[in-house]
């Protein structure tokens, strides 16, 4: 009688592999008008081998063993190497895929192969990846004698002939001309695989969300929600009606900019242009919008689930760390390991995310992020803020968008008020041509820019001074200061407060505030029926936040940040004038704030600007917006992004996990504030959750409860010893420190958040 293998406990190995590739097949299939670097069937061909095989290696009586002595909790009798099966299902699955393709390119092969090697951990560099040591060899071939075939109906060559493709064709084949066209086929098939892969374990079959987005939504929404005709909503709707015919007009290139006063509707404006290419192109699939912060990723997804109405559950995805995993399928709410799946993978046909999960969906290495790749394709792409990206990747961004566009058939929209030279002008297509760019800025003259001591430096003290007689001779008006550090930020609030004429609601926002009152803090300053409202932050509100003041302090930075923090200032054009201040803080130290956070270039020409002028209005910016971008992009050292064109032309993925690091981010530890009674039960059902042994279900019993426990979670730094007595003097429980409520009590404070002195700067 045959021997029926398993892939998984209760799952029989041969239906695990017939799913995969059905699943597999099924999702390359729809995608359309990609350019492969192969003919597209040769390339088919290539994956229904790399989806059939890759899990061939379980066809062993060794992981058969394996898998039976873990499903009886019971020692397995062969040595740990014996059991794996990666390696040998990429082997058995190059020699079957060099067979198919010996008189056309080894590259194909090479891309079967390692992509099932890696299809359970993440991609190495290409050449590394396609080099097998003498000692894995050996193991191999024990393995090899070892297969259990009567599931296959395939007859098994002689080991030495599989042993020589792989030795010998693919050896050589690290030295071939690879190129991004390589790149995004290899990405593809290993984002295909991984992903029908882990679908049938966890589904059994294709889950599909239909793309039924009605494309007169922003249309439907706007007559219902705009019906004053004021100037600005007249100016707004010419903008809107103009960008939508120059984007019909030439509907055929791939990258379009948005360069719009903020404040102009470009969210709507935006989503508008997704919508009609849906309309027009009907091998565009799915919407992915992103943007910088999660702040305003959530703001982002409020407006876009108001547009979409009662149908916002079965259209939209929010994801980043701190989303709900919330997925509805026909009517209820499937498990949180699934939902999770769906959202991590964007199956949804409109996608709300962070700019770190789309660049690093396409400048990454790793397992979990690429297995989303696939679902890039055949998709409108708006990105958000754009100006946020660090110049010295203004390069990589030119290079991989632009490949984007050509190889998986996507449109890109690149949107900000400050647009930062990224493309040449024959390289990206303007929505808004320079003379209603002109018309559109002059008409928003909404603010002015005053420089505070000639950007000379003051202090604290000093500047306390300076407001204080600003704030007492302007009861009627709000005020907002952003502050570099938040230790800064923490000093200016606590002097306000120990002013005792100040009239008006006062409010403190930075990262040591925990999510769930920075939410709170941010719906209390857009109450239109509070009274005067005086907030003081870090530049944490400065891209894309909804928020409105009379009156703006910002401590000095690069002038697109100076800018965006104008962008808060008389938002709607409803009041008199609105001011904007920069001053230049120094401590005591008689260093300046900004020198912690932001590097020379961008600080040398905002310094030049400013010195030029002593006020500047809104309506007279753009010129000035642009030589700034022009004289950052002409002075900046394009090395790292030389680097990582290299090591993506070559397929050098563990290189590409080294070079690219979109955030800054300083050694940090995750601390829990047990704040209140909600903290408090939350917290206890994570100890609960951290007390099961069986990691899969301990993993899966936290995803039901991980965006409420993240609400109470803020990043401290790791850099200074009063950090290091901090964090040993607390619990921890996994990765977190958790200060418990009677500590938090004293360490969290309600109007500043965690208070603890931990470093000099307080970043």
């Amino acid at each position: 009688m045959p021997y029926k293998c398993y892939s998984h406990p209760g799952k029989y190995l041969i239906d695990h592999l017939n799913n995969v590739k059905k699943i597999g097949l099924e999702v390359f299939d729809s995608k359309n008008l990609l350019r492969l670097p192969v003919y597209k069937e040769d390339y088919r061909k290539a994956l229904e081998i790399a989806l059939y095989y890759h899990d061939f290696g379980k066809s062993t009586e060794y992981f058969q063993k394996y898998l039976q002595s873990s499903a009886e909790k019971q020692q397995c009798p062969y040595e740990k190497r014996l059991t794996h099966h990666s390696l040998l299902s990429a082997c058995f699955a190059a020699y079957k895929a060099y067979e198919q393709f010996k008189n056309k390119d080894i590259r194909l092969t090479c891309l079967v192969f390692s992509c099932i090697l890696k299809h359970h951990g993440d991609l190495d560099n290409l050449s590394d990846m396609l080099v097998i040591s003498n000692r894995d060899w050996d193991i191999l071939e024990k393995q090899w004698d070892n297969i259990i075939l009567d599931d296959f109906n395939d007859e098994l060559p002689d080991f030495l002939k599989i042993k020589s493709v792989v030795n010998d064709k693919l050896y050589e084949a690290r030295d071939y001309y690879w190129n991004v066209d390589w790149y995004y086929a290899n990405n593809l098939m290993f984002s295909i695989l991984t992903y029908a892969d882990k679908n049938d374990v966890i589904f059994e079959k294709p889950v599909n969300f239909k793309n039924d987005i009605d494309t007169n939504l922003v249309y439907i929404y706007k007559k219902k929600n705009f019906t004053v005709a004021n100037n600005i909503n007249k100016i707004r709707e010419e903008a809107y009606s103009r960008i939508e015919n120059t984007f019909l007009s030439n509907f055929n290139n791939s990258i379009f900019s948005l360069n719009l006063p903020t404040g102009f509707g470009k969210t709507l404006i935006a989503i508008n242009l997704a919508l009609k290419t849906i309309e027009n192109d009907s091998s565009i699939q799915r919407v992915i919008y992103a943007l910088p912060f999660t702040s305003i990723v959530d703001q982002t997804a409020d407006t876009v689930n108001k547009l979409c109405g009662g149908n916002a559950e079965s259209i939209v995805n929010i994801h980043h760390h701190l989303a709900k995993l919330e997925v509805k399928i026909s009517e209820d709410y499937i498990d949180a390991d699934k939902a999770q799946f769906i959202i991590e993978n964007w199956d949804k046909p409109f996608i709300v995310t962070t700019f770190w999960q789309m660049f690093y969906t396409l400048l990454s290495n790793e397992n979990s992020i690429l297995r989303k790749f696939h679902n890039i394709a055949n998709s409108v792409i708006i990105l958000d803020e754009i100006q946020t990206l660090p110049y010295k990747y203004w390069g990589l961004v030119n290079y991989i968008l632009k490949n984007l566009g050509e190889i998986l058939n996507c449109k890109i929209i690149v949107m900000t008020a400050t647009m930062p030279a990224i493309f040449k002008d024959n390289e990206i297509l303007d929505l808004v041509d320079q003379s209603s760019r002109i018309i559109f800025f002059k008409a928003f003259n909404r603010y002015h820019i005053e420089k505070i001591n000639n950007i000379e430096g003051v202090s604290i003290d000093n500047l306390i001074e300076i407001t204080m007689k600003h704030i007492l001779e302007n009861s009627d008006k709000n005020f907002m200061f952003i502050f570099n550090t938040i230790k800064s930020a923490t000093n200016f609030f606590n002097k306000l407060k120990e002013l005792q004429n100040i009239n008006g609601n006062l409010f403190f926002l930075s990262s040591r505030v925990l999510p769930v009152d920075r939410s709170k803090v941010i719906e209390q300053i857009k109450n239109q029926n509070l009274s005067r409202k005086i907030l003081v932050t870090t530049q944490l509100v400065e891209a894309g936040v909804d928020i409105d003041f009379d009156v703006v302090y910002r401590d000095f930075a690069p002038f697109d940040n100076i800018i965006q923090a104008a962008g808060r200032c008389n938002r709607n054009n409803e009041k008199s004038k609105g001011e904007v201040y920069v001053f230049r803080l120094k401590n005591k130290s008689n260093k300046f704030d900004c020198e912690y956070i932001y590097r020379g270039l961008t600080l040398d020409r905002t310094m030049s600007i400013l010195k030029k002028t002593q006020i500047f209005d809104e309506s007279n910016l753009i010129d000035i917006i642009d030589k700034y971008y022009s004289e950052i992009k002409n002075n900046s050292s394009t090395n790292e992004s030389n680097t990582l064109i290299n090591n993506v032309e070559k397929l050098e993925y563990e290189d590409i996990k080294k070079n690219f690091s979109l955030i800054d981010e300083k050694p940090s530890f995750s601390v829990f504030i047990e704040k209140d009674e909600d903290a408090s039960r939350i917290l206890n059902q994570f100890k609960e959750i951290y007390e099961i042994n069986n990691i899969f279900e301990r993993k899966k019993r936290f995803l039901e409860i991980k965006s409420q426990f993240y609400q109470y979670v803020i990043s401290l730094p790791k850099l200074s010893s009063d950090a290091n007595n901090f964090r040993e003097s607390f619990d921890e429980i996994g990765p977190f420190k958790i200060v418990k409520k009677d500590d938090a009590k004293m360490l969290y404070k309600e109007d500043i958040g965690f208070s603890a002195r931990l470093d000099d700067n307080f970043f």
